[in-house]
């Protein structure tokens, strides 16, 4: 899973930043947890697969704004703020549509 470059609201650029899990046979699956970061960013800091390389001290990072966990897919989203540095709401919308289309796109690419 790979890192989500997306721009929302009047251009305001957000990384999204899928959690990875790995089933016991080595496959990836759909992530419940995506971090957000503000700026675009230039993607050096995250590896192939989009696994933040420092995920311990994501926390610390001055562009982390919270995440959002999935917790019923298509029903149920919440987001969590870091404490500093918050998403508006009109803006959570947003991203929430973007994780969820990323989504069903991954999801159609894998078959």
């Amino acid at each position: 899973m790979e890192t989500i470059f997306t721009t929302v609201g009047a251009g305001v650029p957000y990384r999204i930043i899928p959690e990875i899990q790995v089933n016991p046979d080595s496959h990836s699956v759909l992530s419940y947890v995506y971090n957000i970061y503000s700026g675009a960013g230039d993607g050096t800091e995250y590896d192939d697969r989009g696994q933040d390389r420092n995920y311990r001290n994501a926390v610390n990072d001055r562009n982390y704004m919270g995440y959002v966990t999935i917790e019923e897919p298509g029903n149920i989203f919440v987001y969590t703020t870091n404490g500093r540095a918050e998403v508006p709401a009109t803006q959570i919308d947003e991203l929430i549509e973007v994780i969820c289309h990323y989504r069903q796109t991954h999801y159609l690419e894998s078959f």
